[in-house]
């Protein structure tokens, strides 16, 4: 084996950062560690959650300690859209995400 052609192929899939797992997307050039991500999403998830649980012991103390019907759909639907942005933004930023037909689901 030649090794200048092994240092060719090697400058071929580096990047000015080291080395890049994944080739960029829908001309995207940017290199996102997938485990940054995720913990951004997750960070951004915690806050939103913390911000709805404020919501509902507010709208708790107005419905004078019981949350009425109203308020409890209004809250279960909410958080039902919170839950799946999340898991669907964890599947979009999840490089080893696969659809059942073994597709890449991005």
């Amino acid at each position: 084996m030649s090794y200048p052609a092994l240092v060719v192929a090697a400058a071929l899939v580096m990047s000015p950062d080291g080395p890049s797992a994944f080739p960029p997307v829908g001309g995207d050039t940017t290199i996102v560690d997938p485990k940054l991500a995720i913990a951004a999403l997750t960070h951004d998830y915690e806050a939103k959650s913390k911000a709805l649980r404020s919501e509902m012991l507010t709208l708790k103390q107005s419905d004078a300690g019981q949350l009425t019907r109203e308020h409890q759909s209004y809250l279960q639907q909410k958080l039902m859209r919170l839950l799946d942005a999340y898991h669907s933004a964890l599947q979009r930023n999840d490089p080893m995400a696969v659809n059942a037909d073994g597709t890449l689901s991005h």
